[in-house]
């Protein structure tokens, strides 16, 4: 526990949810976004934001 580096299906776990709110947040900027994109855009940086505390909690360098 400390200095501890990613492990490979973390680093493909935070990606995969950098994308949903990538994703998101590209869809929220278009002219007729889907009805329930705040919402998903919400859920996608919350499981984020929770996801890295996790790691950091862990002593996870990100």
């Amino acid at each position: 526990m400390g200095d501890e580096s990613l492990r490979p299906e973390q680093k493909a776990h935070l990606r995969f949810l950098r994308q949903q709110v990538d994703t998101c947040q590209t869809e929220a900027l278009r002219i007729v976004a889907h009805p329930n994109v705040t919402q998903d855009m919400f859920r996608a940086c919350n499981e984020l934001k929770k996801y890295r505390k996790s790691l950091q909690r862990e002593g996870v360098k990100i």
